[in-house]
């Protein structure tokens, strides 16, 4: 954040992605918190800790439940994007989306 404000533009925007936070074991409402003023995006995939990946939700350890409260906090409203790495995107994408719908997903990015 500091790199961005010393560059002077306040166009430059971010996109924030879950899945990298949870690997690095960012805290993601304080990463969140940190990068409000700039956050333009979110990307949303699921991995564990051992190695690094872009899964569909639920493959990996990434606790999505607590994130649409996190969003809401800073005042992030539009949805977020799925960026899933799979040999079977449509399906992965598909039950994804549906996961994170039972999850409050949808009704964050609605209000």
């Amino acid at each position: 954040m500091a790199s961005l404000d010393r560059y002077g533009s306040d166009a430059v925007r971010l996109i924030y992605d879950i899945a990298n936070a949870h690997f690095i074991a960012e805290d993601f409402a304080d990463g969140l918190r940190r990068c409000r003023k700039r956050l333009e995006l979110v990307h949303l995939s699921d991995t564990g800790r051992d190695v690094f990946r872009h899964d569909p939700v639920g493959m990996g350890t990434v606790p999505f439940a607590e994130r649409p409260r996190a969003l809401a906090a800073v005042g992030y409203t539009a949805r977020p994007m799925l960026e899933i790495i799979s040999r079977d995107a449509d399906r992965d994408i598909l039950a994804s989306a549906e996961r994170l719908d039972a999850m409050g997903f949808a009704e964050s990015a609605a209000s």
